[in-house]
């Protein structure tokens, strides 16, 4: 998978082709295990909760303050959505963000993460000791790693990037607000147009294309 988030953000314009024999791929593969660039990726991204934590960022919008505060209870994977009522975000409303099919397995693979960890809490994502994330550990250890492989990081530009992305993708406003849960439409379009091109220039850096192209 090392291989693929990395290389898969340089090779997008390249066009498709069969593959009859494999083996060469694979041996090739192994190789490039061990290179320095992908050995660094991935001591950079251990712990896992470092992994998730970007991965609920980039392709849900939610704010860093909200995956900390996301619980169990909040994730319903059977009917596909988050839940979100007002202990986690701003607004006083209750929430629902869809989860799509392509990331389900995703989702249960965070779960599945998750029931192995010892903790006495019930928030979706803990450090290494089973507590609860708190500043610390977002802003001293994960952007810290995130900016020893790209100095420019910002991790409120995810949400930029995931609102972005529902917008490209649909061109439809209704999309991206919805991902956003902002109240007006005329909020999103504001938001959008004063931030692209901030995302153009984040989706360029190598940390944002590692992540924005490792579940497509």
């Amino acid at each position: 998978n090392a291989i693929l988030i990395i290389d898969i953000s340089r090779s997008m314009m390249a066009r498709d082709v069969l593959v009859t024999n494999i083996a060469p791929a694979i041996e090739g593969i192994k190789a490039a295990m061990m290179s320095r660039e992908i050995q660094e990726f991935l001591k950079e991204v251990r712990p896992r909760w470092k992994h998730y934590f970007l991965f609920l960022a980039f392709y849900f919008a939610f704010r860093p303050i909200e995956i900390s505060r996301l619980r169990l209870e909040n994730v319903n994977i059977d009917k596909q959505y988050f839940v979100l009522n007002e202990d986690i975000q701003k607004v006083r409303k209750i929430s629902y963000i869809a989860i799509p099919d392509r990331l389900v397995n995703k989702i249960h693979e965070l779960l599945s993460w998750r029931s192995l960890q010892r903790s006495d809490n019930d928030y979706l994502l803990v450090n290494t000791r089973g507590n609860r994330l708190n500043k610390s550990n977002i802003d001293h250890q994960l952007v810290v790693s995130c900016r020893k492989i790209d100095p420019d990081f910002i991790l409120y530009n995810c949400r930029y990037t995931a609102a972005w992305r529902a917008y490209e993708k649909t061109r439809n406003i209704y999309a991206a607000q919805q991902l956003l849960r902002h109240e007006s439409p005329k909020q999103t379009m504001i938001y959008l147009n004063i931030q692209h091109e901030k995302i153009l220039e984040a989706q360029r850096k190598d940390m944002v294309k590692i992540y924005e192209d490792v579940y497509f």
